[in-house]
């Protein structure tokens, strides 16, 4: 059986595998944005996002309020239940207003991204169907295979998790660089060289993620053609007692999958150790602002209700370091996930 290595041997009328360079183009994005509906669904969408990311932070920014106002003597808890009171049924409705938008972010998302999906997926089946012969003549089942099977799955599951984890991560990062740019604005000073930092890291990191992305699902092809093939044959390899020559030959092409995926790994880990050391400075560095804030604008003198506002917006930033990381992982992985777009728009 043919082997559909990629590489075509001498005489082997298999085409090798074609693999795109470079950024995924913006026309895959703008196909992708049009199966999910269209640039309207997808602002819907973004603006159903952004609600329960404002509903989020906003619960724990009433909180702080609350804290200040009980600090500052205006609420007298033992005098005045019937006030608190209020103020809880207030936390309780910002709660449960996040809770709904939360679930209708699930669903709105779910759908979506599930009818991309099946239009993506439509698309390729109606190009397979009608290929010429000479098409199936030249090439393997399993490069085929390989499309309807990993680079689907990620489309379908993978992409609109990642197109989730994303967007969450954005509007969180966005609404506590604004909390504690008001609480501490020397902060303010210190967005933009982060920014740069925190861009140029993604942007060299992916430019690697994605060209192994790109090699881990063509050398995943020859893996699935040879299986198939060999399955489909098994009692002729028997007959000629070929069975240790197939299965080194498997062997060898896994192995080079797999070198492609712990390439991917270490690329990740090497990610992981720069943002976390960014991260880590941009905790402390809120936490000096904070102090550099009071000195400066109340020569010393820590205003009412600074605490409650300094202490959310620092504890924000400690946890901040994940969520930024997550951020930067989730830019790459969604350009690295979109080469299964593109792959599926080649022959669709």
């Amino acid at each position: 059986p043919n082997t559909g290595a990629g590489a075509a041997a001498s005489g082997s009328t298999m085409q090798v595998e074609s693999r795109e360079r470079g950024r995924v183009q913006w026309s895959v994005y703008a196909r992708y944005i049009a199966a999910l509906g269209g640039p309207l669904v997808a602002l819907g969408l973004l603006a159903v996002f952004a609600a329960a990311q404002a509903a989020a932070m906003g619960s724990n920014g009433y909180l702080a309020w609350w804290a200040s106002e009980i600090a500052s003597g205006s609420a007298d808890v033992p005098a005045d239940a019937g006030l608190q009171l209020r103020r809880l049924g207030v936390y309780a409705g910002i709660c449960a207003a996040s809770l709904v938008l939360l679930a209708t972010q699930g669903v709105a998302l779910a759908r979506v991204a599930v009818r991309a999906a099946r239009i993506l997926h439509a698309a390729l089946l109606h190009a397979v169907l009608r290929v010429p012969q000479s098409f199936i003549d030249t090439t393997p089942l399993g490069r085929i295979t390989n499309r309807f099977t990993s680079d689907v799955n990620a489309v379908d599951e993978s992409l609109a998790d990642t197109v989730s984890s994303l967007t969450s991560c954005a509007l969180s990062v966005a609404g506590t660089v604004v909390l504690v740019a008001v609480s501490t604005p020397w902060f303010a000073l210190a967005v933009p060289p982060l920014a740069l930092g925190y861009f140029a890291v993604q942007r060299y990191f992916v430019t690697t993620s994605r060209e192994l992305q790109r090699l881990d699902s063509t050398t995943r092809s020859p893996v699935l053609s040879l299986f198939g093939e060999t399955a489909a044959g098994v009692e002729v390899i028997r007959g000629l007692r070929r069975g240790g020559t197939f299965a080194a030959r498997f062997s060898g092409f896994v192995d080079r999958n797999q070198s492609a995926y712990v390439l991917m790994t270490s690329a990740n880990r090497w990610l992981a150790v720069r943002l976390e050391t960014i991260g880590n400075g941009l905790a402390a560095g809120a936490a000096v602002f904070a102090v550099l804030t009071v000195a400066t604008t109340t020569g010393g003198v820590v205003p009412a209700g600074f605490p409650a506002l300094a202490g959310l917006a620092i504890s924000t930033a400690l946890t901040i370091t994940q969520t930024l990381n997550w951020l930067m992982r989730m830019l790459s992985e969604l350009e690295t996930e979109m080469v299964a777009c593109e792959r599926l728009m080649e022959n669709g």
